[in-house]
């Protein structure tokens, strides 16, 4: 229009002559109204291609997590290279799964496929990674998502780079403890929506190091997005603790249980009771240890309570 129709409209309008001024009107005003309708079409397809595509991706990310899609459909395959980060590593299992699931059947798969919404909801919320899940068993991990990397190597590395690190653990520590305590406080809550003849509760177990991410499997047997590493072996660990622990105190409510390099970055750790751990001894008094991981002296652990939960 500026470029183009009101120069021609002017200049014809200048020469005074109204034959040629009505011609230019009448056949500008068509192409006019022909661009305008032909310009909206394709929009409107467009439109609709975008959907269609923000659709397929939303429905892949349900099948193969929020990493792997991204890495497809923004053709950025960097993201799913062999790399080693700090991070945090999450096992979470809920008690006397077999045993409800026996008792109660449809009931327990309804009570099921809502704790695990809610559960999915909460991570992603909280830029975690569910890993895998087994059943009713969870393997999340926390800080493969940040965008800002802290580095591996403290030697050498300036401080200011030093306390961005420091930052962005403590920031997914908040994310990882955030995350758990919506989880263990809402199970007992959802189970009284569909089996409130039982109080539901989970175990779960906590620690922090390197994690050790990328592609495993081939072309032909197929490939995944895995998460290996010491903090997801220890973590499993300690929600097998953790079991223990409940069994042993005969606690009524859910158990975390978090490693000491975990509870380093816990905001509060008032709010948790350090167990003391003792090799097994064959006394009458010994203590239940973390298995496979004699170096751990000490666990933090915290109960979350029904009746706190219900609040």
């Amino acid at each position: 229009v500026l470029i183009f129709v009101v120069p021609l409209f002017t200049v014809a309008y200048l020469a005074a002559d109204p034959v040629i001024f009505r011609l230019l009107v009448n056949d500008s005003t068509a192409a006019i109204l022909s661009g305008v309708f032909v310009s909206a079409m394709i929009q409107s397809i467009r439109m609709r291609l975008a959907a269609n595509e923000i659709e397929r991706e939303d429905e892949t990310k349900m099948f193969l997590g929020p990493i792997v899609s991204s890495a497809i459909y923004e053709q950025n395959m960097e993201i799913l290279k062999e790399k080693t980060i700090k991070g945090f590593s999450v096992s979470l299992d809920i008690c006397s799964s077999t045993l409800l699931q026996n008792k109660y059947g449809p009931r327990w798969i309804d009570f099921q496929r809502e704790f695990s919404r809610f559960v999915r909801a909460s991570v992603s919320k909280h830029k975690g990674y569910i890993q895998k899940t087994i059943g009713d068993r969870y393997v999340i991990s926390f800080g493969l998502l940040d965008e800002v990397a802290g580095p591996l190597d403290v030697r050498g590395v300036e401080p200011e780079t030093l306390l961005t690190e420091e930052m962005r653990l403590r920031h997914i520590s908040d994310n990882t403890f955030t995350c758990i305590g919506e989880i263990l406080g809402q199970i007992l809550l959802i189970g009284k929506r569909f089996i409130p003849e039982e109080i539901m509760k989970a175990r779960a177990g906590v620690d922090r190091g390197l994690l050790i991410c990328g592609l495993s499997g081939d072309g032909s047997t197929g490939l995944e997005f895995d998460i290996n590493g010491i903090p997801v072996n220890c973590s499993d660990r300690l929600e097998k603790f953790s079991k223990d622990y409940s069994e042993r105190n005969q606690t009524d409510g859910s158990i975390l249980a978090i490693s000491p390099s975990a509870a380093v970055y816990v905001s509060d750790l008032s709010l948790y009771k350090k167990v003391y751990l003792y090799a097994p001894s064959g006394a009458s008094d010994e203590r239940i240890v973390v298995k496979d991981f004699p170096q751990i002296q000490w666990v933090f652990v915290k109960e979350y309570m029904p009746t706190a939960c219900a609040h």
